[in-house]
């Protein structure tokens, strides 16, 4: 066993010691930044393999799992003999999932819906839950080592963005104890107490007013809220001047760098991470396609048969399987967003694989009549650019229907002329029929489009049938 494997080993196994200051594991962190593309690879290499073991020796579920494909020895497995695991799976064998044989899944549930949601479980897990934006919500947990590493994973993609801890800055994210969001932005106030606490659901007037006492020079938050907050700046009621936006929870479009570029100057750079696994990739200042932490997850780009698409080519899903999270290993958990990979480092010098492309969920397709007949899959994405540039629109967001494709938009201003609906509802079909699809547009008149789940994110694709009535039908 060389260096890098003892290294690596010493780092998998650390819930044995567990280095529970986010502080210590920053450090270890961003020497790692200074690595070599070939270091930094074999240290994932090594940690993998003992993130298999592990999970196989303490695992009821792996066991059985790697049992039934003949494997017959730990040492023997390969992440290749995981089928992915869903989240459906991931709920239903939580109990067996997990390496603590005290942790139970109605125990863990109780506790996120009862009064002391974001205090510790049995004094030791931090408990969390997915959004809910796919229609099944997920509940992950982090053990003191993988939480103290998820917090200074946090950190070093702030310090790789260029923010200080001497710099102002804030995060406006879920209300809710259960979101990672809220968890992760409340470790930023402990570390600075004068920070502000808002969230996406606080009163917008109250936003404003916050923001204006505590002019921040960053702000972490929503693509969604980073638009409201340029028309609050738009109408003279917001007066800020901050450099950088973080955006994080939703996907990052490239009107969302428009509006904060010429809004404030500002630069927006992506964080990109789920629930259950955390951090995926950071955009560096260069923002040339988001860092992959490889020292801390392993990151497969998958078609729908789960093999591997080739360098810069869009997957059907991800796969990702966590290096540092003993209590919970999670190994290809599937994730339904569509992106592309590169492997060449950034001109930045740091050694990571780059998310060179990250265009959604695949959730966000919707399934429209085709122009010959059958149906044809249309990514909302493709429909989103005609209508964020309409200065009128507040917020929308599209629906499947029966026999046609529903769309629910609220106004800046609540009157709504004839002229501005029949230009939505022609360029709508314009789109629609040249990518192939031949269907009725339906638009829907609403005062506000609320926000979804635990992190109240704004969905650009509702999957339930909507009782609203059509004000316009092209």
């Amino acid at each position: 066993m060389n260096a890098y494997s003892i290294q690596a080993a010493n780092s998998v196994h650390s819930a044995r010691h567990p280095l529970q200051h986010p502080s210590a594991v920053l450090e270890e962190l961003l020497g790692r930044e200074r690595w070599s593309r070939d270091r930094l690879v074999d240290y994932q290499q090594h940690a993998l393999r003992v993130t298999l073991q592990h999970a196989v020796s303490a695992s009821p579920y792996y066991r059985d799992l790697m049992a039934g494909e003949g494997v017959a020895h730990a040492g023997d497995v390969r992440l290749e003999d995981f089928p992915p695991l869903t989240k459906q799976a991931l709920m239903s064998e939580w109990d067996r999932i997990v390496t603590d044989p005290d942790l139970r899944l109605a125990d863990a549930e109780r506790h996120i819906a009862g009064q002391h949601a974001g205090e510790l479980l049995s004094g030791k897990y931090q408990v969390v839950a997915s959004g809910g934006t796919s229609g099944a919500q997920g509940v992950a947990v982090y053990d003191p080592s993988a939480w103290a590493t998820a917090i200074a994973a946090f950190q070093r993609a702030m310090a790789m963005q260029g923010i200080t801890p001497q710099m102002r800055a804030i995060g406006i994210g879920s209300p809710s104890p259960l979101h990672m969001t809220y968890r992760l932005f409340a470790s930023m106030r402990a570390e600075q107490p004068r920070v502000p606490r808002i969230s996406l659901t606080t009163p917008l007037p109250e936003v404003v007013a916050v923001l204006n006492a505590y002019q921040p020079e960053v702000i972490t938050t929503y693509p969604s809220f980073v638009r409201r907050l340029a028309e609050e700046q738009q109408s003279g009621r917001l007066r800020i001047l901050p450099r950088t936006f973080v955006s994080t929870a939703e996907t990052l479009t490239p009107d969302v760098r428009e509006v904060a570029r010429n809004t404030w100057g500002a630069v927006v750079l992506n964080a990109y991470g789920a629930t259950e696994v955390n951090l995926i990739g950071a955009e560096c200042p260069l923002a040339a396609g988001a860092h992959v932490p490889e020292d801390l997850i392993v990151l497969e780009v998958v078609d729908e048969l789960n093999r591997p698409v080739p360098s810069g080519t869009v997957g059907s899903k991800i796969l990702v399987t966590t290096l540092n999270n003993r209590t919970f290993p999670l190994i290809r958990y599937e994730i339904g967003d569509l992106l592309s990979v590169v492997q060449e480092p950034c001109a930045c010098g740091r050694p990571h694989m780059r998310i060179q492309s990250l265009r959604g969920r695949r959730e966000d397709f919707l399934r429209l009549s085709a122009r010959d007949g059958g149906y044809v899959s249309v990514h909302a994405i493709h429909l989103h650019a005609l209508l964020v540039h309409v200065p009128e629109i507040r917020q929308f967001e599209f629906a499947h229907g029966p026999d046609a494709l529903r769309i629910r938009i609220a106004l800046k201003s609540p009157e709504a002329s004839t002229d501005l609906l029949s230009g939505i509802g022609v360029a709508l079909q314009r789109e629609l029929a040249r990518l192939g699809a031949d269907t009725r547009v339906v638009i829907e008149l609403a005062n506000e489009i609320a926000r979804t789940g635990t992190g109240a994110k704004q969905k650009l694709v509702r999957n339930e049938s909507s009782t609203a009535a059509p004000v316009a039908v092209f």
